[in-house]
């Protein structure tokens, strides 16, 4: 052994903590941008997860990159023909969709919180009234590219909330945690699914910072915004590359057993395949609402278990048991009862439940979970008042599934499938305009078109963010209010995990390790 090799380890641990961290944010934004190619990008991933060689790792949650733009893709093909599904499949809009989708993530690697703004509703829809106001038309020229950005930052932030509160919630159940399961299941999901794309740079920079200060009041950085999205890029090659390596994969589908076998599974809830469809049923609501339109939609997304369904789970104990609501918009967690909610058997007996609105104000997921064992053998309707309060202050339609705990399903409810409509709440065709401009007033085209990932054997992906609450931390459904799935995780903040570093090697370190998406998923 060399004396540089004998001297490495012990200079490396020390040194690049304190050093990479500040010298990459500052290299990173005047680089990246010349190298387009994947094996360029890939040289630079190496050079940027040196950082995290020796860094301590926070707790991570939810999907990476490689994941959820597999499930905005994925998402067009559950949307009816018509105008949105012409819209989200045009190939000169695919740039800025993808950008959309990752970049909620971009503020968690520079620990700007201009990321986590990005996720929920309150920003969004901001986003969508202004270019409901100032575009016309929305879906076509620079309006069209705005409202593509609009689909994938609604996708990103639908996907975390599904994925943590139903798939992630299980895996904690059947792993025993989940702290490393973004990162884990995002190089499985890579490995099984096709290389993802690294796309060319493009966000509506300037046209977001009045936004930000509108809803958050937070003085967001331009340049910021940039450096996030950069080094999203950096992360979707390292995890593909690292997705290449039979010996990477095997080692974290070790890490999560049931978590990394369940990935493509259609039937069990929160799973990439599963939230496609709710995804879509989202950009069926947002459409009309970019178009002008006031929410006429159904009040439910979907339920898990669905309407008319069988088998489902008796033991109180058992997670699923549990019953999941997802609501077409952002409720208002204050206003929230668990009086608003019933669960009531054929003899009309009432289920008692604990109730939980998994990430608190102004997010979608509701829990029902029975506090007592279902009846075997039973049909359970499940009713939501009507009136249930959103974040917009709209108040919203009631709604009836209901399911067996048998072998025989029950007759479905006449409106419990309203998303069987091929436009609810809307009949907007407007044209589209093949020949929209790519080139926003303030976004970023570093090059044209994309690099895929397959150029040189990687696929992408890389990232997480969203804790996903013990079932503990809820309320009862006798009546008073909510309770947020944080609990007492909320004051971990954003500290070290003290558990193992990532199986993966140097390799998926380089990418994942420095930070990217390993924000906590929750806002407050």
């Amino acid at each position: 052994m060399g004396p540089l090799a004998r001297f490495l380890p012990d200079f490396l641990p020390d040194f690049l903590p304190r050093v990479l961290p500040r010298v990459l944010p500052r290299v990173l934004p005047r680089v990246l941008p010349r190298f387009s190619s994947s094996r360029a990008l890939a040289g630079i991933a190496g050079l940027v997860g040196l950082t995290a060689f020796a860094l301590p790792r926070a707790p991570a949650r939810a999907c990476g990159q490689t994941t959820h733009q597999w499930i905005t893709l994925h998402a067009a093909s559950h949307l009816p023909e018509g105008a949105l599904r012409d819209f989200v499949e045009r190939a000169e809009l695919r740039q800025m969709l993808l950008n959309g989708t990752m970049f909620p993530d971009g503020g968690y690697p520079i620990d700007d919180p201009y990321g986590e703004i990005a996720h929920w509703e309150p920003l969004q829809m901001a986003y969508l009234n202004w270019i409901a106001s100032s575009q016309d038309p929305v879906d076509a020229g620079k309006g069209a590219q705005y409202t593509a950005f609009l689909f994938g930052l609604a996708s990103h932030g639908m996907s975390d909330q599904l994925f943590d509160s139903m798939y992630m919630f299980r895996t904690k159940v059947y792993d025993g945690e989940a702290n490393d399961l973004d990162e884990a299941s995002d190089v499985v999901f890579a490995s099984l699914t096709n290389p993802a794309e690294v796309p060319t740079d493009w966000i509506p920079r300037d046209e977001l910072v009045p936004l930000y200060l509108d809803v958050a009041d937070y003085a967001v950085d331009t340049s910021q915004m940039g450096q996030g999205q950069l080094l999203l890029r950096v992360a979707l090659v390292a995890v593909g590359m690292g997705s290449q390596n039979p010996d990477n994969v095997a080692m974290y589908e070790a890490l999560y057993p049931w978590g990394n076998s369940h990935l493509l599974d259609d039937a069990v809830p929160g799973t990439p395949p599963c939230q496609g469809e709710v995804i879509a049923r989202y950009w069926r609501v947002l459409w009309p609402l970019v178009h002008g339109e006031s929410f006429d939609g159904p009040p439910v997304l979907a339920t898990f278990p669905a309407d008319a369904t069988a088998n489902h789970e008796t033991a109180a104990a058992d997670v699923e048991s549990m019953i999941t609501i997802v609501f077409s918009r952002a409720l208002d967690e204050p206003a929230l009862s668990a009086d608003q909610f019933t669960v009531e058997d054929e003899g009309g007996e009432l289920a008692p439940f604990d109730l939980q609105l998994f990430y608190g104000d102004y997010s979608h997921v509701v829990h029902l979970k029975p506090s007592a064992d279902l009846k075997p053998d039973e049909v359970y309707t499940v009713t939501v008042a009507p009136g249930v309060l959103t974040h917009h202050d709209e108040l919203l339609g009631g709604y009836q599934f209901r399911f067996s705990t048998g072998d025989e399903a029950p007759a479905p409810l006449p409106d419990a499938n309203p998303w069987d409509d091929p436009e609810p709440g809307t009949d907007t065709d407007a044209d589209t305009d093949t020949d929209t401009d790519t080139s926003a007033t303030d976004s970023d085209s570093d090059s044209d078109g994309t690099t895929s990932a397959g150029d040189t054997d990687t696929s992408a992906g890389g990232d997480a963010s969203g804790s996903a609450g013990d079932s503990s931390d809820m309320t009862e459904g006798t009546g008073g209010g909510t309770e947020s799935a944080g609990g007492d995780d909320e004051g971990e903040g954003c500290g070290c995990a003290g558990a193992r570093p990532g199986p993966g090697g140097l390799l998926l370190a380089l990418g994942l390790g420095l930070g990217v998406g390993r924000g906590r998923r929750r806002r407050r």
